[in-house]
């Protein structure tokens, strides 16, 4: 996956999501940017550590063990159309943006 990988959660998401890997070339640019190459090594540590703070909190000891099934469902708006045939109950729960 080539998009919008910026933190260790959205690489648990990507492989939850079933990618073979990810790439983190702007997080990458902003160290390099900042600190030089210190600073590229300094943003992979934060990357393998925020993921690693992921998987202890999904209960999953290891990357390769993610799937699906660690996602959160769709938003109700894709589950269920907030529309006059639901009911008054639904139509709140989408009026404030419960998911």
């Amino acid at each position: 996956m080539d998009s919008g990988i910026r933190s260790g959660v959205d690489i648990a998401k990507a492989i939850a999501s079933g990618a073979g890997m990810t790439l983190s070339g702007r997080a990458l640019l902003y160290g390099l940017a900042a600190g030089g190459e210190a600073g590229v090594c300094e943003v992979l540590d934060l990357l393998k550590s925020e993921l690693d703070t992921t998987l202890a909190l999904l209960g999953c000891p290891r990357a390769e063990q993610l799937s699906p099934r660690f996602l959160a469902p769709p938003p109700c708006s894709l589950r269920r159309p907030c529309g006059p045939r639901a009911s008054p109950k639904m139509r709140m729960h989408c009026a404030l943006g419960s998911g």
